[in-house]
């Protein structure tokens, strides 16, 4: 699976997943982490879940990006046991 590369955009409420350079993206795209495109869409599929128009901070996205790339981690190992 290919994984990419995901940014956030605080102000905006944008969240892109892409290959492309940091040099393409407007300066208020954050690095968040790196998914791939069905991690990527579960994650944003919770996250509205829980948030639905409600602005989320990047200190927010990030910590449940990293708990959700961390629960998918853990799971990956599970299988391979």
């Amino acid at each position: 699976m290919s994984y990419k590369d995901v940014y956030f955009d605080e102000e905006k409420q944008k969240v892109k997943w892409t290959t492309n350079a940091t040099t393409d993206l407007p300066l208020t795209m954050k690095h968040v982490g790196k998914m791939n495109r069905v991690e990527f869409d579960a994650l944003i599929d919770f996250l509205w879940d829980v948030y639905e128009d409600n602005d989320i901070s990047y200190k927010d996205f990030k910590k449940h990006l990293l708990a959700f790339r961390n629960f998918i981690d853990n799971q990956k190992e599970l299988f391979k046991k």
